[in-house]
């Protein structure tokens, strides 16, 4: 049973991530979202978005030509 709002106490709790995480995660997600594999259903590559390149650093993909 839950109890009445008059009840409750406050308590402080420490955040989880700090402030420049936060403000990095938005970049984040859109990144992930380009990467999606939903994103290019007509060619699924293995390992795609999967391998990093040694010297950038980048993500690497494939490409199709006829």
């Amino acid at each position: 049973m839950r109890r009445p709002q008059k009840e409750w106490r406050p308590v402080r709790v420490p955040g989880l991530i700090d402030p420049e995480t936060w403000q990095l995660a938005p970049g984040q997600l859109q990144r992930q979202r380009q990467r999606a594999t939903r994103h290019n259903p007509k060619h699924a590559y293995l390992g795609r978005s999967l391998l990093v390149c040694g010297r950038c650093e980048r993500r690497l993909s494939g490409a199709w030509t006829a």
